[in-house]
């Protein structure tokens, strides 16, 4: 009965959603995802953009819970604004710079290529201090490392609300920004539109509250220990 209600409320009253639905949604059975899946499949592209940041927001303390299923869903609503449509058959950079007017590529596209990337830029054998060009490039941007490290804590904390802190390459020089949501610097007039992206920071509160809670300084600290700089100096152009 809880999970028949739980179908309505997905597609009567999105909003209206609580945690301990986000609880029930998290702990289906193969038949019940199936039906949720079947649930999923009758919203327009407007409802499941706006489920996708519901769960986002209830996700909060439950982040390691059904999260890879959450993410295919998300990936998925982007295909679904896409396929047989001009857009088809891009690639994710073209649709985030050149189609973010689409409210499911820059929502759903965006979080895709953001998550993406997030997770490539960290290792459980990173951290320490930046090699390679990267290193010359940040010390010529920034003074020094631990002047980058400032400038960038800053972007990150400063953001209000959900979205991301980056490190851009804008040519001979690196820059900092940040973005609400699941902008990124590829989305024109977000950053720099001549921004290459090289790493990342999310700052939505579920990335961090499992562990950190509140403290989304400490979890920004603890970045800093897991950074792949292999991965960051691979992305420069």
């Amino acid at each position: 009965m809880l999970i028949d209600n739980l179908f309505t409320t997905l597609i009567e009253d999105i909003d209206s959603l609580e945690e301990h639905d986000y609880a029930l949604l998290s702990d289906l059975n193969d038949n019940e995802y199936n039906n949720f899946v079947n649930t999923w499949n009758i919203l327009d592209l407007e409802s499941k953009s706006k489920l996708i940041g519901r769960l986002y927001e209830l996700s909060e303390e439950n982040s390691d819970l059904n999260f890879e299923k959450l993410f295919k869903l998300g990936l998925q609503s982007t295909d679904e604004s896409i396929i047989y449509s001009s857009l088809e058959g891009l690639s994710i950079e073209d649709l985030c710079t050149k189609h973010s007017d689409n409210i499911a590529v820059r929502n759903n596209g965006g979080g895709h290529y953001n998550h993406s990337l997030f997770w490539k830029i960290l290792s459980p054998n990173g951290g320490g201090e930046p090699t390679g060009k990267v290193k010359d490039l940040i010390e010529s941007s920034f003074g020094d490392i631990n002047n980058f490290k400032e400038k960038f804590k800053t972007a990150a904390m400063t953001r209000f609300g959900s979205g991301w802190a980056w490190l851009c390459q804008i040519d001979d020089h690196l820059e900092i920004c940040s973005t609400a949501n699941q902008d990124n610097p590829l989305m024109p007039g977000v950053c720099n539109d001549s921004s290459n992206i090289l790493m990342g920071i999310d700052v939505w509160e579920h990335a961090y509250y499992l562990n950190y809670q509140n403290k989304r300084v400490e979890y920004v600290d603890a970045f800093f220990n897991i950074i792949n700089w292999e991965e960051v100096n691979n992305r420069l152009k």
